[in-house]
C-alpha cells in the first residue's frame, strides 16, 4: 500500500473495496495522507454503492471530520 500511496494509484485498491462494501478503519501518523485517501475512496464509494447513509465517513476529532468531509 505504501507505494500506492507514493505513486497515488489507489483505484485498484479502490475497486477492490467498492466491489465488497465494509468498515474500513484508516491510521496511520501526521501527514501520511489519510485524509487524501478518505477522500478519494469516498468518492469512488459513493459513485457505485447508493442510497441516503450507505457511505459514511466519521473522524475522531472535528477538525479531522470537517477536513475528510464527515463528522464525528
Amino acid at each position: 500500500m505504501s507505494s500506492m500511496a507514493a505513486a497515488g494509484t489507489w483505484n485498484p485498491f479502490f475497486i477492490e473495496m467498492s466491489a465488497k462494501p465494509c468498515n474500513t478503519f484508516v491510521s496511520g501518523g501526521p501527514g501520511v495522507g489519510r485524509t487524501t485517501f478518505l477522500r478519494q475512496l469516498n468518492t469512488v464509494l459513493r459513485a457505485s454503492v447508493t442510497g441516503e447513509g450507505a457511505v459514511v465517513v466519521c473522524a475522531l476529532t472535528g477538525s479531522a471530520a470537517h477536513t475528510a468531509g464527515g463528522q464525528t
